[in-house]
């Protein structure tokens, strides 16, 4: 998870560049999906070039179709409480991601690059608060933690709802640390957690079934940074955001409050949301 967080780290610090060295607007943006497809395209071969020598499990000699797989992995209470945290807490981190870059620029007053260094401040500190997730787990508990974690990445993210264009950059910044900090674990621990549901299932069934538990989760993932988007899209429609071809015209208030609790409350709650949710989790 930790070299996740550099890859992203490479693509939100990188992506903003890409975007300024190509003169920015609608121009700049097709530039760097244009670079970033060809790099992701080269990472995605070297993965499934590799994977071939890869060591697999033998078979399970009990087989069933796939669709009874996934009704019996969706009846799984844990894993569908797992799930449903999840998908809230990265529908919260969707939607903050979606909403930065207006933030940065509209409420803050910024260049494009700010948003590079927000998320690179975040994701640093993801880093570095990994392994005392770790040890915290180990002592306290997955569920427990994964929940503390999902409050402070929420708390964090909150406190950008007093951020304006007056606030000193480095409470912005510190902020965004402090977001990063939780985010650390809301990344870490549901895959770890995820893991013990699959070996508890086995246990209890006699199958293995850890291809139904992963698909549906990795699925669950990418619903919820669709939602996350979805949701800042029309949080800022709802409140009159301007849009324009260089993303710098000039905006209502409407819009900047709008804005503002795209990229602060909302994600919050989401995030709050999904830390209720996983109080239900027991293994």
């Amino acid at each position: 998870m930790g070299f996740v967080l550099l890859g992203t780290i490479a693509g939100a610090v990188a992506g903003p560049m890409v975007v300024q060295a190509a003169g920015g607007g609608r121009e700049g943006y097709r530039t760097m999906g244009t670079a970033l497809a060809v790099l992701i395209a080269l990472a995605m071969l070297t993965t499934a070039i590799s994977a071939r020598s890869f060591p697999l499990r033998p078979a399970s000699a009990h087989t069933m179709p796939a669709g009874e797989q996934l009704r019996l992995t969706l009846a799984n209470r844990p894993y569908f409480v797992l799930l449903l945290a999840y998908v809230l807490v990265l529908a919260g981190n969707g939607a903050m991601a979606a909403a930065a870059p207006y933030f940065c620029v509209h409420v803050l007053g910024g260049k494009p690059d700010t948003v590079g260094l927000a998320f690179g401040c975040l994701l640093l500190a993801a880093i570095a608060a990994m392994p005392i997730w770790v040890a915290a787990a180990r002592r306290f508990g997955k569920p427990g933690c994964a929940i503390a974690a999902a409050l402070v990445f929420g708390a964090g993210v909150a406190l950008m709802a007093v951020i304006d264009r007056t606030s000193p950059s480095q409470l912005f910044y510190a902020l965004c640390a402090v977001a990063g900090v939780g985010f650390a674990g809301t990344q870490l621990l549901p895959f770890s957690m995820l893991t013990d549901v699959i070996e508890r299932d086995a246990q209890h069934s006699g199958l293995r079934c850890e291809g139904s538990f992963t698909g549906l989760f990795i699925a669950g993932e990418k619903a919820g940074l669709a939602l996350g988007p979805l949701i800042t899209a029309a949080v800022l429609s709802v409140s009159g955001f301007v849009p324009s071809a260089d993303g710098m015209a000039l905006q209502p208030p409407s819009a900047l409050v709008g804005t503002g609790l795209a990229f602060s409350l909302v994600p919050a709650a989401l995030v709050v949301a999904g830390a209720w949710v996983l109080r239900r989790y027991h293994l």
